[in-house]
């Protein structure tokens, strides 16, 4: 038999938010109101299954969101915590470092195989052609907030990972995210295909037609796959081409990558990118998606979900 839990029965499950309140600040009363409302909201989704699970929080700037959020975060003990902006990450790293750790995306660290050159790690010895996997600090900062109570990034850095990298991101007690009115427009870049004029022409031959509906493009970018498989295939050889034949590969990996490889290491990129994203398009005739251009003459094509 299921019985509805007594009012005090809810009160001793409500949790003390404000115990968890971030070491070193002292809560200020609308900060402390919060907290008590979410821990309001907590009790009765641990009474009720079918409460909500998703909870809504709005407050003038000056509050200290961050704080509320870290309080949350830190009682779950388990979390993601996702910002908009990568400079609000550095905020959440100057103020709670000791109670999260922090990941961005492969440009924002520098190859230690490579020191005082200034190589990215998205260019440096890993991403190089046979390069060894290696434990750089971006794959160390990746790796410690995989383990971490607290994994903070930012809302595009964490959708990319895991619908276009399939990484197993494993499910945790409690999802934050900061600055949710921008969610939307997070995950919609996530999610578009877009090019460029010099884009298309690089890679179409010429730019695509300026058509109404996403859905006539579909036809269109099937026939362009195999180019782009193509060029990736040429940029791939072109990589292979850079090392002279008497040069063995152990040191010409130990030279740092020269302008030219990573220009094209750069370029693989961005068509490994195009190339999932147009792929991804063609087999979501399930989703509705939407085509946009400039108010100007076109010079960029863009579907997003």
């Amino acid at each position: 038999m299921i019985r509805a839990a007594t009012p005090s029965a809810i009160v001793e499950r409500v949790p003390d938010l404000l115990a968890h309140f971030p070491d070193g600040f002292s809560p200020r009363p609308e900060q402390a109101r919060l907290l008590a409302g979410l821990a309001d909201a907590l009790a009765e989704i641990e009474d009720d299954r079918q409460a909500p699970r998703v909870l809504l929080v709005e407050a003038p700037p000056g509050v200290g969101k961050s704080h509320v959020a870290m309080a949350l975060a830190r009682w779950s003990g388990d979390a993601y915590l996702l910002t908009s902006q990568r400079h609000l990450q550095d905020q959440y790293e100057r103020e709670f470092g000791a109670d999260l750790a922090l990941v961005k995306g492969r440009d924002n660290y520098l190859c230690e195989r490579y020191p005082g050159v200034g190589v990215p790690t998205s260019r440096g010895l890993c991403r190089r052609v046979r390069g060894p996997a290696c434990g750089c600090p971006y794959v160390r900062a990746k790796q410690a907030a995989l383990n971490a109570p607290i994994f903070c990034t930012n809302t595009a850095y964490f959708a990319t990972l895991r619908h276009w990298h399939a990484e197993q991101l494993r499910k945790r007690r409690l999802l934050v995210i900061d600055e949710a009115h921008n969610l939307e427009s997070q995950l919609v870049g996530v999610f578009t295909a877009r090019f460029s004029h010099d884009e298309m022409r690089a890679w179409f031959g010429h730019p695509l037609p300026r058509l109404a509906l996403a859905d006539e493009y579909r036809p269109i970018l099937a026939e362009h796959v195999a180019r782009l498989e193509t060029r990736l295939a040429e940029i791939g050889r072109a990589l292979e081409a850079l090392r002279p034949p008497e040069l063995p590969e152990d040191l010409f990996l130990g030279m740092p990558p020269t302008r030219e490889e990573q220009d094209l290491l750069g370029q693989r990129d961005m068509l490994e990118t195009a190339l999932a994203r147009v792929t991804f398009f063609l087999g979501a005739e399930d989703r509705e998606w939407i085509v946009r251009y400039p108010r100007r003459r076109a010079r960029r094509w863009r579907s997003s979900r």
